[in-house]
């Protein structure tokens, strides 16, 4: 995942390892000389973010939402945070005229990403679900993306590979 993340950013990365000494990652990303703001902004009009949509990011793991959501706020998304997939259905239910989009973990604990779908499916036929998957697209997300309000984003991803997938699913139908 980090190789891939370092590759996105055209960057490499090297590893030293000594027997009995350990191994050593050198991570080398290329320099930035501007100013970050303006390049978020023109990143945010190339991608073309509305701004007025909720997404509701359902992702087990502490780190990917965090980062998730820091990316969704970016693009212009209101968020709303879901660890798992109870929590997620609880918050959907409760929500569901408000929440354009459920960006969805696959792989979680307890209830899968396929499970939370085919629940809310049930109950929100229309609901626009964006899968969100580190594995590639698996037999299971192949049969999920028959349904034309379902998209796929594959972790890591960027800004833009986020915003773009994110659109797709929202124009749709």
């Amino acid at each position: 995942m980090v190789s891939s993340i370092v590759a996105r950013h055209k960057g490499l990365v090297e590893v030293e390892s000594v027997k009995g000494t350990g191994t050593t990652f050198f991570i080398y990303l290329p320099f930035f000389d501007g100013d970050i703001s303006v390049y978020h902004k023109e990143k945010r009009e190339k991608i073309g973010q509305s701004g007025i949509n909720t997404i509701l990011l359902v992702d087990d793991e502490e780190l990917i939402r965090e980062v998730s959501m820091e990316l969704l706020v970016e693009c212009g998304y209101k968020v709303l945070i879901a660890s798992g997939g109870q929590e997620a259905l609880e918050i959907y239910r409760g929500n569901y005229d408000h929440i354009d989009l459920v960006m969805l973990d696959m792989a979680m604990p307890g209830m899968s990403g396929d499970e939370v779908y085919r629940k809310l499916k049930l109950e929100f036929p229309d609901i626009r679900i964006l899968i969100s998957s580190g594995s590639g697209i698996t037999e299971k997300i192949s049969e999920l993306l028959k349904d034309k309000n379902v998209g796929y984003v594959n972790k890591p991803y960027t800004l833009e590979e986020l915003s773009v997938s994110i659109l797709k699913v929202l124009n749709r139908g």
